[in-house]
């Protein structure tokens, strides 16, 4: 099946979804994925930070078995849609 990739945007003044889950999200929590007709459950199994001009092959990969990967901008902002770092969480599908 693959992986589904996402991204969640960080603004400087913490009001986005990025900035909540760089608050709030850690392994083992639940993410569930709205969509039409059903929704989908996931369950957090890693987070990685790596620096902004790495790229992180992983969350790019379309095979292997179903998983999320969600990216954010993190780190010190350096200029507008700049940071220094990405954070990424890796999740599983969960009931």
């Amino acid at each position: 099946f693959g992986g589904v990739r996402r991204t969640a945007h960080g603004w400087p003044d913490g009001s986005a979804v990025g900035n909540r889950m760089l608050k709030k999200r850690k392994i083992g929590k639940r993410i569930v994925v709205l969509g039409k007709p059903k929704k989908i459950c996931y369950r957090v199994v890693d987070k990685v930070v790596v620096d902004a001009d790495r790229t992180l092959l992983r969350y790019y990969r379309l095979d292997g078995p179903p998983r999320l990967g969600i990216v954010v901008c993190s780190g010190k902002r350096t200029g507008p849609g700049q940071w220094s770092k990405r954070t990424v969480w890796f999740a599983k599908p969960s009931a």
